[in-house]
Protein backbone atom coordinates (compact mmCIF):
# COMPACT_ATOMS: atom_id res chain seq x y z
CA UNK A 1 0.00 0.00 0.00
CA UNK A 2 1.37 3.61 -0.90
CA UNK A 3 2.25 6.08 1.89
CA UNK A 4 -1.25 7.89 3.17
CA UNK A 5 -1.67 10.89 3.94
CA UNK A 6 -4.24 11.81 6.32
CA UNK A 7 -3.89 15.83 6.42
CA UNK A 8 -6.50 16.35 3.39
CA UNK A 9 -9.22 14.52 5.64
CA UNK A 10 -9.96 17.36 8.33
CA UNK A 11 -9.78 14.53 11.06
CA UNK A 12 -8.80 15.75 14.29
CA UNK A 13 -5.31 15.36 15.18
CA UNK A 14 -5.92 12.97 17.89
CA UNK A 15 -7.54 10.80 14.55
CA UNK A 16 -4.81 11.41 12.32
CA UNK A 17 -2.26 9.66 14.76
CA UNK A 18 -3.90 6.86 15.20
CA UNK A 19 -4.15 6.44 11.43
CA UNK A 20 -0.76 6.96 10.91
CA UNK A 21 0.12 4.29 13.86
CA UNK A 22 -1.97 2.09 12.04
CA UNK A 23 -0.58 2.51 8.10
CA UNK A 24 3.11 2.08 9.86
CA UNK A 25 2.07 -1.60 11.28
CA UNK A 26 0.59 -1.98 8.10
CA UNK A 27 3.71 -1.21 6.13
CA UNK A 28 5.39 -2.98 8.84
CA UNK A 29 3.19 -6.36 8.41
CA UNK A 30 2.99 -6.35 5.03
CA UNK A 31 7.34 -6.35 4.90
CA UNK A 32 7.21 -9.09 7.18
CA UNK A 33 4.13 -11.44 5.23
CA UNK A 34 6.01 -10.76 1.54
CA UNK A 35 8.61 -13.87 2.17
CA UNK A 36 7.03 -16.79 0.78
CA UNK A 37 6.15 -19.49 3.74
CA UNK A 38 5.03 -22.90 3.12
CA UNK A 39 3.90 -25.30 5.97
CA UNK A 40 2.88 -28.95 5.39
CA UNK A 41 -0.88 -29.32 6.54
CA UNK A 42 -1.29 -32.25 9.07
CA UNK A 43 -4.60 -34.45 10.30
CA UNK A 44 -7.90 -33.79 12.27
CA UNK A 45 -6.50 -36.08 14.85
CA UNK A 46 -3.99 -37.13 17.23
CA UNK A 47 -2.79 -40.97 16.52
CA UNK A 48 -1.31 -42.11 19.37
CA UNK A 49 -1.38 -46.09 17.68
CA UNK A 50 0.02 -47.72 15.78
CA UNK A 51 3.55 -47.15 15.08
CA UNK A 52 3.59 -45.31 18.56
CA UNK A 53 1.43 -47.45 20.62
CA UNK A 54 5.02 -48.58 22.73
CA UNK A 55 7.21 -45.78 22.84
CA UNK A 56 5.40 -42.98 24.97
CA UNK A 57 8.34 -40.25 23.84
CA UNK A 58 7.18 -40.71 20.16
CA UNK A 59 3.54 -40.19 21.88
CA UNK A 60 4.61 -37.36 23.17
CA UNK A 61 6.58 -35.93 20.25
CA UNK A 62 3.88 -36.55 18.00
CA UNK A 63 0.95 -34.23 20.03
CA UNK A 64 3.51 -32.04 20.42
CA UNK A 65 4.23 -31.21 16.71
CA UNK A 66 0.68 -31.45 15.49
CA UNK A 67 -0.41 -29.06 17.51
CA UNK A 68 2.60 -26.68 17.01
CA UNK A 69 2.18 -26.95 13.19
CA UNK A 70 -1.63 -26.26 13.14
CA UNK A 71 -0.96 -23.48 15.51
CA UNK A 72 1.63 -21.97 13.20
CA UNK A 73 -0.71 -22.46 10.61
CA UNK A 74 -3.35 -19.82 12.21
CA UNK A 75 -0.41 -17.57 13.52
CA UNK A 76 0.21 -16.99 9.62
CA UNK A 77 -3.92 -16.63 8.63
CA UNK A 78 -4.46 -14.35 11.67
CA UNK A 79 -1.69 -12.39 10.70
CA UNK A 80 -2.51 -11.97 6.81
CA UNK A 81 -6.30 -11.72 7.91
CA UNK A 82 -5.36 -8.88 10.39
CA UNK A 83 -3.55 -7.03 7.33
CA UNK A 84 -6.24 -7.76 4.66
CA UNK A 85 -8.85 -6.03 7.21
CA UNK A 86 -6.63 -3.19 7.98
CA UNK A 87 -6.16 -2.54 4.10
CA UNK A 88 -10.18 -2.71 4.20
CA UNK A 89 -9.86 0.42 6.96
CA UNK A 90 -7.46 2.26 5.88
CA UNK A 91 -8.89 2.57 2.02
CA UNK A 92 -12.47 3.08 3.85
CA UNK A 93 -10.73 6.01 5.76
CA UNK A 94 -9.10 7.22 2.60
CA UNK A 95 -12.70 7.08 0.88
CA UNK A 96 -14.69 8.61 3.48
CA UNK A 97 -16.79 5.85 3.66
CA UNK A 98 -18.53 4.96 6.37
CA UNK A 99 -20.65 1.85 5.83
CA UNK A 100 -16.61 0.85 5.03
CA UNK A 101 -15.24 1.99 7.85
CA UNK A 102 -17.97 0.80 10.22
CA UNK A 103 -17.92 -2.84 8.75
CA UNK A 104 -13.79 -3.23 8.61
CA UNK A 105 -13.71 -1.68 12.42
CA UNK A 106 -15.79 -4.42 13.53
CA UNK A 107 -14.02 -7.43 11.54
CA UNK A 108 -11.06 -6.03 13.19
CA UNK A 109 -12.49 -6.01 16.34
CA UNK A 110 -14.10 -9.50 15.86
CA UNK A 111 -10.61 -10.65 14.82
CA UNK A 112 -9.04 -9.39 18.17
CA UNK A 113 -11.65 -10.90 20.12
CA UNK A 114 -11.58 -14.13 18.83
CA UNK A 115 -7.57 -14.13 19.00
CA UNK A 116 -7.72 -12.69 22.52
CA UNK A 117 -10.05 -15.97 23.38
CA UNK A 118 -8.68 -18.53 22.22
CA UNK A 119 -5.48 -17.54 22.93
CA UNK A 120 -6.82 -17.48 26.15
CA UNK A 121 -8.40 -21.49 25.89
CA UNK A 122 -4.88 -22.31 24.94
CA UNK A 123 -3.06 -21.10 28.41
CA UNK A 124 -6.13 -22.80 30.07
CA UNK A 125 -5.49 -26.24 28.18
CA UNK A 126 -1.97 -25.79 29.23
CA UNK A 127 -2.76 -26.25 32.82
CA UNK A 128 -2.10 -29.49 34.54
CA UNK A 129 0.97 -31.78 35.55
CA UNK A 130 3.60 -33.56 33.69
CA UNK A 131 1.78 -37.32 34.18
CA UNK A 132 -1.57 -35.84 32.30
CA UNK A 133 0.69 -34.70 28.95
CA UNK A 134 -1.61 -36.77 26.79
CA UNK A 135 -4.57 -34.90 28.33
CA UNK A 136 -3.30 -32.04 27.74
CA UNK A 137 -2.38 -31.99 24.38
CA UNK A 138 -5.99 -33.40 23.57
CA UNK A 139 -7.34 -30.42 24.58
CA UNK A 140 -4.93 -28.27 23.50
CA UNK A 141 -5.41 -29.75 19.94
CA UNK A 142 -8.87 -29.50 19.95
CA UNK A 143 -8.80 -26.04 21.10
CA UNK A 144 -6.50 -24.77 18.09
CA UNK A 145 -8.50 -26.93 15.23
CA UNK A 146 -11.65 -25.82 16.34
CA UNK A 147 -9.84 -21.76 15.68
CA UNK A 148 -8.66 -23.47 12.28
CA UNK A 149 -11.99 -25.19 11.07
CA UNK A 150 -14.76 -24.27 13.12
CA UNK A 151 -17.52 -22.82 11.00
CA UNK A 152 -21.39 -22.50 10.04
CA UNK A 153 -21.14 -23.66 6.48
CA UNK A 154 -22.97 -27.51 6.12
CA UNK A 155 -21.23 -27.79 2.90
CA UNK A 156 -17.73 -27.14 4.97
CA UNK A 157 -18.73 -29.18 8.13
CA UNK A 158 -20.09 -32.22 5.33
CA UNK A 159 -16.27 -32.06 3.62
CA UNK A 160 -14.80 -31.59 7.16
CA UNK A 161 -16.06 -34.47 8.66
CA UNK A 162 -15.33 -36.77 5.30
CA UNK A 163 -12.25 -36.02 5.95
CA UNK A 164 -12.14 -37.21 9.92
CA UNK A 165 -12.40 -33.99 11.40
CA UNK A 166 -14.13 -34.31 14.87
CA UNK A 167 -17.42 -33.29 14.93
CA UNK A 168 -17.19 -32.04 18.08
CA UNK A 169 -14.48 -29.32 16.77
CA UNK A 170 -16.78 -27.88 13.66
CA UNK A 171 -18.64 -25.58 15.45
CA UNK A 172 -17.00 -22.05 15.48
CA UNK A 173 -16.50 -19.85 18.58
CA UNK A 174 -19.53 -18.00 19.15
CA UNK A 175 -18.27 -13.88 19.32
CA UNK A 176 -20.59 -13.49 22.28
CA UNK A 177 -18.22 -15.44 24.80
CA UNK A 178 -15.12 -14.15 23.00
CA UNK A 179 -16.62 -10.84 24.05
CA UNK A 180 -17.51 -11.02 27.40
CA UNK A 181 -13.97 -12.81 28.15
CA UNK A 182 -12.33 -9.37 26.91
CA UNK A 183 -14.74 -7.01 28.21
CA UNK A 184 -13.59 -8.55 31.37
CA UNK A 185 -10.39 -6.85 31.15
CA UNK A 186 -11.78 -4.26 28.80
CA UNK A 187 -15.11 -3.08 29.70
CA UNK A 188 -15.51 -0.36 26.71
CA UNK A 189 -15.69 -3.55 24.46
CA UNK A 190 -19.57 -3.94 24.95
CA UNK A 191 -20.34 -0.32 24.19
CA UNK A 192 -17.83 -0.16 21.28
CA UNK A 193 -19.00 -3.15 19.78
CA UNK A 194 -22.80 -2.59 20.03
CA UNK A 195 -22.19 0.99 18.07
CA UNK A 196 -20.46 -1.34 15.03
CA UNK A 197 -23.06 -3.28 14.80
CA UNK A 198 -25.56 -0.44 14.98
CA UNK A 199 -24.02 1.29 11.91
CA UNK A 200 -23.69 -2.25 9.70
CA UNK A 201 -27.20 -3.32 9.98
CA UNK A 202 -30.02 -1.21 8.43
CA UNK A 203 -31.49 0.96 11.08
CA UNK A 204 -31.51 4.09 12.28
CA UNK A 205 -27.55 4.50 12.84
CA UNK A 206 -27.06 3.05 9.95
CA UNK A 207 -29.47 5.44 8.06
CA UNK A 208 -27.47 8.25 9.44
CA UNK A 209 -24.89 7.52 7.26
CA UNK A 210 -26.50 8.05 3.81
CA UNK A 211 -27.09 11.88 5.10
CA UNK A 212 -25.82 15.15 7.45
CA UNK A 213 -27.40 17.53 9.35
CA UNK A 214 -27.79 20.99 7.19
CA UNK A 215 -29.24 22.73 10.12
CA UNK A 216 -33.13 24.85 10.65
CA UNK A 217 -34.44 26.32 7.62
CA UNK A 218 -37.23 27.45 6.28
CA UNK A 219 -36.00 26.95 2.85
CA UNK A 220 -35.21 23.11 1.76
CA UNK A 221 -32.72 23.19 -1.49
CA UNK A 222 -32.02 20.75 -4.42
CA UNK A 223 -29.30 20.86 -6.81
CA UNK A 224 -32.14 20.92 -9.57
CA UNK A 225 -33.20 24.52 -8.48
CA UNK A 226 -36.05 22.88 -6.43
CA UNK A 227 -37.05 24.66 -3.12
CA UNK A 228 -39.67 23.30 -0.29
CA UNK A 229 -40.79 26.33 1.54
CA UNK A 230 -41.71 25.97 5.64
CA UNK A 231 -43.95 27.87 7.80
CA UNK A 232 -40.99 27.79 9.95
CA UNK A 233 -37.19 26.98 10.50
CA UNK A 234 -36.91 22.99 10.87
CA UNK A 235 -34.28 20.33 10.59
CA UNK A 236 -32.93 19.81 7.35
CA UNK A 237 -31.34 16.61 6.70
CA UNK A 238 -29.37 16.89 3.20
CA UNK A 239 -28.67 13.84 1.10
CA UNK A 240 -25.87 13.60 -1.08
CA UNK A 241 -23.17 10.92 -2.68
CA UNK A 242 -20.84 10.94 -1.71
CA UNK A 243 -20.88 12.83 1.38
CA UNK A 244 -17.51 13.63 3.35
CA UNK A 245 -19.21 14.20 6.53
CA UNK A 246 -20.82 11.02 7.87
CA UNK A 247 -17.32 9.48 6.86
CA UNK A 248 -15.51 11.61 8.89
CA UNK A 249 -17.78 10.74 11.75
CA UNK A 250 -17.38 7.54 11.63
CA UNK A 251 -13.42 7.28 11.50
CA UNK A 252 -13.69 9.91 14.66
CA UNK A 253 -16.01 6.97 16.37
CA UNK A 254 -13.45 4.14 14.95
CA UNK A 255 -10.05 5.27 14.86
CA UNK A 256 -8.79 5.18 18.51
CA UNK A 257 -10.25 1.89 18.87
CA UNK A 258 -9.55 0.42 15.80
CA UNK A 259 -5.65 1.18 16.82
CA UNK A 260 -6.42 -0.75 20.26
CA UNK A 261 -7.96 -3.14 18.76
CA UNK A 262 -4.69 -3.92 15.72
CA UNK A 263 -2.60 -3.66 18.94
CA UNK A 264 -4.61 -6.64 21.06
CA UNK A 265 -4.24 -8.66 17.92
CA UNK A 266 -0.72 -8.85 17.67
CA UNK A 267 -0.47 -8.83 21.69
CA UNK A 268 -3.10 -12.22 21.20
CA UNK A 269 -0.72 -13.53 19.10
CA UNK A 270 2.72 -12.92 20.64
CA UNK A 271 1.40 -14.10 24.19
CA UNK A 272 -0.41 -17.32 22.64
CA UNK A 273 1.40 -20.79 23.30
CA UNK A 274 2.12 -22.41 20.63
CA UNK A 275 2.61 -26.11 22.28
CA UNK A 276 1.00 -27.69 24.96
CA UNK A 277 4.00 -28.38 27.13
CA UNK A 278 6.22 -25.77 28.74
CA UNK A 279 9.81 -25.46 27.54
CA UNK A 280 11.55 -27.12 30.60
CA UNK A 281 8.79 -30.11 29.96
CA UNK A 282 10.03 -30.47 26.62
CA UNK A 283 14.16 -30.26 27.48
CA UNK A 284 13.19 -32.89 30.46
CA UNK A 285 11.09 -34.98 27.61
CA UNK A 286 13.01 -35.05 24.15
CA UNK A 287 16.21 -33.27 25.51
CA UNK A 288 15.57 -30.34 23.27
CA UNK A 289 13.75 -26.82 23.89
CA UNK A 290 12.34 -27.68 20.30
CA UNK A 291 10.77 -30.90 21.35
CA UNK A 292 12.18 -32.27 18.59
CA UNK A 293 15.68 -33.86 17.00
CA UNK A 294 17.49 -31.46 14.58
CA UNK A 295 19.71 -32.10 11.95
CA UNK A 296 23.03 -32.14 11.79
CA UNK A 297 24.50 -29.90 9.20
CA UNK A 298 27.00 -31.67 6.96
CA UNK A 299 30.29 -30.84 7.85
CA UNK A 300 31.76 -29.31 4.24
CA UNK A 301 35.53 -30.16 4.10
CA UNK A 302 37.77 -27.44 3.49
CA UNK A 303 40.32 -27.54 0.78
CA UNK A 304 43.78 -26.80 1.33
CA UNK A 305 44.78 -23.95 -0.57
CA UNK A 306 47.45 -24.83 -3.74
CA UNK A 307 49.99 -23.23 -4.71
CA UNK A 308 50.89 -22.50 -8.51
CA UNK A 309 54.00 -24.21 -8.70
CA UNK A 310 52.74 -26.98 -6.60
CA UNK A 311 51.45 -30.50 -8.32
CA UNK A 312 47.99 -30.14 -9.59
CA UNK A 313 45.78 -32.35 -7.36
CA UNK A 314 43.87 -33.74 -10.63
CA UNK A 315 46.49 -35.87 -10.93
CA UNK A 316 48.66 -35.11 -14.16
CA UNK A 317 51.77 -34.60 -12.64
CA UNK A 318 51.92 -31.14 -14.08
CA UNK A 319 52.19 -27.67 -11.88
CA UNK A 320 49.04 -26.42 -10.87
CA UNK A 321 49.82 -23.43 -12.98
CA UNK A 322 50.02 -25.18 -15.74
CA UNK A 323 46.78 -27.06 -15.43
CA UNK A 324 44.08 -25.90 -13.72
CA UNK A 325 44.95 -22.60 -13.09
CA UNK A 326 43.24 -21.63 -10.33
CA UNK A 327 40.34 -23.77 -10.27
CA UNK A 328 40.23 -26.69 -7.55
CA UNK A 329 38.52 -29.45 -9.27
CA UNK A 330 35.50 -31.01 -7.46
Amino acid sequence: MESLDFSDLKLPSSDVAALRRLAAIRRSSEEHLAIVLQFPEVGFRLDFDAARAGSELRQFKHAHQMCLMHTTHLEMATKIKATYILDSYLWAVMQLNPIAVYSSARSLMELRLITAYVGHLLVEAQKGSGGDWRERGERFFNVILQARFGTSDPDAQHLLQANGCPETIMQPFRIAKARAFVAQQHPWVREHYALLSDFVHPNLSSQRTAGAYAGEQEIAHSSGGGKLIMTKPSPVIQYQFPMPEPGRRAVSQTATRALENMLGIVESMNEMPRTPYAEDELVARTGSPLGMTMPTPPTVPVRPSIGRNEPCPCGSGKKYKKCHGGVVPN
